[in-house]
Order: C-alpha cells, then structure tokens, then sequence
C-alpha cells in the first residue's frame, strides 16, 4: 500500500511541482490525488486568480507563469511564486482599485488579505468560503510588497482593498453591473477548466520539453477560451500526444477531451484543443519555436536552467529524432 501511495504521489509531482514528501501529504484515502475545488466559490475564486496570473506574466520566467509549484486542497490553494517580482506583480492584478473618472474597478472586487504568516501571504474574498496563499518568499518579503502596494498613490484611482475588510460600495456596483450578465455566467460555467488547470499548472515544464509559455483569455462569452502560446526549442521534439494523454489522463489530468475537430473545422497541424463535456470550455495549445532565440539572449541565465530542465525531460523520454 505505501509503495502505491509513493508512486501516486511521484505521478502528482509532475502535475504540481511539489517535492516528494509535500505531495504524499496531500493524498488522502478514497480522493482524487489532485483535489478538485470543494465549492463553486473556490472554484470560481481559482479561475479569476488563473486569469490575472495569465494577464500579470508580461516577461520571461524559468517556470511557466513564474509559477514553481501549486499545492492544492479541496477548500484551498497555494500558489509558490518563483521570485518577489512575480509576487508584486500578481498582486497588482488581483487587488481591487477603483478609477474615479470612469467608474471601473481593477482587479477581483471583494478581494482582501486575510494574514500574512511564516507560510506566505493568504486572500480571500470578504464572505465567500474562499482561500488562496501566496507562498515562495519569507514573511518580510510578502509585507513589503503590501506596503509598497498601500503606498501608490495615483491620481484619480482609490485603493479600495486597503478600506475596510467588507465590500465597498464601489465593489458591489460594479458586481451588480458587470458580474452578472451573460458574459460573467459563461466565464464561471466553465470555470472548473481553469481550476483544475491551474492545480496541475506544473505539467506544462514536466512532460514536454516546453521552453516558454504565454497565454490569454479568448474574446466571446461561450464558451470560454484558454489560449496557451507553447514555445520550443527548434529542432526539438514536442511530445504533444505525451502532453495530451498527461492533461486528459483520467485519474490526474482535467475533466476534458481532445477536440479533434472543432465546430470551425478540423484544426491547424500546430494546434490542440481540449473541451470539456458540456463544450462550456475550452483550452487552445498552440506550438512554436519562434522566440526561442530572443529570449536566450535576452536572458542568459534563465536560458541555461531551462535548458537543462528539457535536456533532462529528452533524456527521460529516451532516444528521439528531430
């Protein structure tokens, strides 16, 4: 039994980029060994914050989205962020403003900082059963972000995050107006997409010898579209069925199926697309070797780690032909 249970835990890792030890405590008798969200709340939680760690990735990072690793509850989160500005950064998107002129708030309303302890930084939002955590640097780390995030002071935007722990009469009007339209119940209809993919965010470095990943939301209310830019080595195999059969593997991936052919037509050769059963989802990959050698320059160091990361993933795969 505790063989399997170590092996269960090994096949976790590669979705989750835990170490060994912190996947095997998360497995428990008789659930699935990635937890899915417990609650709509959660999961509707998890798929905003997946949106503004797509739409907060704007530079070059040794792991996708700047993200080393997820550790994933039913009722909870943690998100290991690789470095202090991939940390700011996040948080700028997620923090609700509000811009005076216009009339918009910035970022998830009802969003606030729950604590900050030895383990990260925890969010919530303010009377849903909700539960994020930042993790990856020390304490004083996550308290200077948030107080050199407080201190910001631009001319006609309000911090709405930093008034009060309940929502703000700003926040409940702009819910009230964008939040529960059509476009607002596509985006949480297929919510669960982005959840479960966001708790196995790790197998985009782990199977395929991937070097660069970028994405965006798709425009258009339904259904919702995940857009994952893949960038590869040239000359480098991509291992597009090992990264499919990962992704729909029906005890670890997502509750998804390849798409062969869309409602459009049968899809370009450097594309996939997986949906889920009720097509309220869908997640787009899209292969290229394009920016492999701007980024390598640019960036020296980070190249030489990724580098060694998909020489090691060639290896496991064993002999390939380009």
């Amino acid at each position: 039994m505790r063989n399997r249970a170590n092996r269960t835990a090994d096949r976790r890792r590669s979705f989750t980029g835990e170490n060994h030890q912190v996947a095997y405590s998360g497995l428990r008798l008789g659930q699935p060994p990635i937890p899915p969200a417990s609650t709509c709340e959660q999961q509707n939680f998890e798929a905003d914050v997946f949106g503004a760690i797509l739409t907060s990735h704007n530079r070059f990072t040794e792991y996708p989205f700047g993200i080393r690793s997820v550790h994933p509850r039913p009722t909870s989160l943690e998100v290991e962020v690789e470095n202090e500005r991939r940390g700011k950064n996040l948080l700028i998107a997620l923090l609700p403003d509000y811009e005076v002129d216009t009339g918009g708030v910035s970022g998830t309303p009802g969003l606030r900082i729950r604590q900050i302890t030895e383990r990260g930084l925890e969010l919530h939002i303010d009377g849903r059963r909700t539960s994020l955590w930042l993790t990856g640097m020390p304490r004083s780390a996550w308290h200077r972000i948030v107080k050199d995030r407080a201190a910001e002071d631009f001319p006609g935007w309000r911090q709405l995050w930093t008034e009060t722990k309940v929502w703000t009469a700003e926040e409940l009007a702009h819910d009230a107006q964008w939040n529960t339209g059509q476009w607002s119940k596509g985006f949480y209809d297929g919510a669960g997409c982005a959840s479960a993919l966001l708790r196995r965010i790790a197998v985009l470095r782990s199977i395929a010898p991937v070097y660069a990943v970028s994405a965006w939301q798709g425009l258009g209310t339904d259904p919702v579209r995940w857009c994952m830019e893949i960038d590869f080595r040239p000359g480098t195999p991509q291992y597009r069925d090992q990264l499919v059969a990962a992704l729909t593997d029906p005890e670890f991936g997502l509750p998804v199926a390849p798409e062969l052919d869309a409602s459009e037509g049968p899809l370009p050769t450097q594309m996939m697309r997986l949906a889920d059963a009720g097509r309220t989802a869908l997640i787009e990959f899209r292969f290229s070797s394009g920016m492999f050698r701007s980024y390598g320059k640019e960036h020296p160091d980070l190249h030489a780690r990724i580098e060694s990361r998909i020489e090691r993933i060639l290896a496991r795969h064993g002999t390939w032909r380009a």
